[in-house]
């Protein structure tokens, strides 16, 4: 994907499901004209645990709140595509927040997305390093295990990333939907900031760089 167009669907794609997942936790009423509403995530759910799905020609999001944490999966499509081919996750930050802890409800979501809509997904946003504690990790290890890493090559920390494959729970949903990771691109880097490193049991002193957005490009296993 071209990077112009890549950095298009960076920033769209995080206002799209800001805009939405805001407007969950600050009103009782959606933004826009849900299709369904209060449907129990399980039938032996509480009346506490609903979904609620957004559609528009080019979007289609379900939101899920339950205990106090709104989650927002939204998926997106170009308009001369039949099928949704971008997908972005984020939620009301339970901290400290795990990815292994939100695979099923990404894989829940996802799901009963397939059930409105074709999904043929080639790219995905789920969050930055900072934002899991087991991804963080994973990254942390990752780069500290690479000694010639020049902090400020970009590019060979990407591959460092994907090498060390420190998205694994989200590849391994991947797979279970026929699907795999391709790569991984990057923008706004910074330092993993020492009351992070200082929380996982890591020296203060390290200097890890980190991204603060990444995308995921993606591709059917099958390729």
């Amino acid at each position: 994907m071209p990077k112009d167009k890549k950095h298009t669907l960076f920033v769209g794609f995080q206002i799209l499901t800001a805009f939405v997942l805001a407007g969950i936790i600050t009103s009782c009423n959606p933004k826009r004209e849900p299709i369904k509403a209060n449907e129990p995530l399980m039938q032996q759910d509480s009346n506490r645990e609903f979904i609620t799905y957004y559609h528009t020609p080019y979007d289609f999001t379900l939101s899920l709140s339950m205990d106090s944490v709104s989650r927002v999966l939204a998926f997106r499509k170009h308009a001369d595509s039949a099928s949704f081919q971008f997908m972005n996750y984020q939620f009301s930050n339970p901290n400290p927040a795990f990815l292994k802890s939100e695979i099923n409800y990404i894989d829940y979501l996802w799901k009963k997305a397939l059930d409105s809509i074709s999904i043929d997904l080639k790219g995905a946003m789920i969050g930055y390093p900072l934002e899991y504690d087991d991804i963080l990790m994973n990254h942390i290890n990752a780069v500290r295990s690479n000694k010639s890493l020049d902090m400020n090559d970009y590019s060979e920390l990407r591959e460092i990333m994907y090498q060390a494959n420190i998205y694994k729970p989200f590849d391994g949903l991947l797979k279970e939907h026929g699907y795999t990771l391709n790569s991984i691109s990057t923008e706004k880097h910074g330092r993993v900031p020492k009351e992070n490193l200082l929380r996982l049991g890591y020296q203060d002193t390290l200097l890890i760089p980190v991204p603060f957005m990444v995308w995921l490009d993606v591709k059917k296993a099958s390729e």
